[in-house]
């Protein structure tokens, strides 16, 4: 079976162009995540998704994911599904999602 052929359509590539153009030297938190959501889905368009590691649920925005825990190990997975990231909040100091520059990152918040 040959592999199926993927169509960027204009919107699609629109979209993911107006991001990178209005992309600031140093982007605040929100911007870096619109940024790197924006990449994700145009990546998830034109290439498709991939398992999360821990548990091979299907993932479909693909981006690392560099776990810090509170003694001070970090683990860096290549992607992770919504569960498992929630679950290494409850174990983790912080998280951080992103790539070349551009993250976001999600502190453990304590009770």
């Amino acid at each position: 079976m040959a592999p199926q052929k993927t169509q960027v359509t204009e919107r699609i590539l629109q979209e993911y162009l107006q991001a990178l153009a209005e992309e600031q030297e140093s982007p605040s938190e929100e911007r870096a995540k619109q940024l790197l959501i924006s990449y994700a889905e145009f990546h998830f368009r034109t290439r498709g998704g991939s398992q999360c590691p821990l548990c091979r649920a299907s993932v479909r925005h693909v981006l690392p994911v560099s776990v810090t825990h509170k003694d001070g190990k970090k683990t860096t997975f290549p992607c992770l599904c919504q569960r498992c990231i929630e679950a290494e909040k409850g174990e983790a100091e912080s998280i951080e999602i992103g790539m070349d520059g551009v993250s976001y990152t999600v502190k453990h918040r304590r009770k």
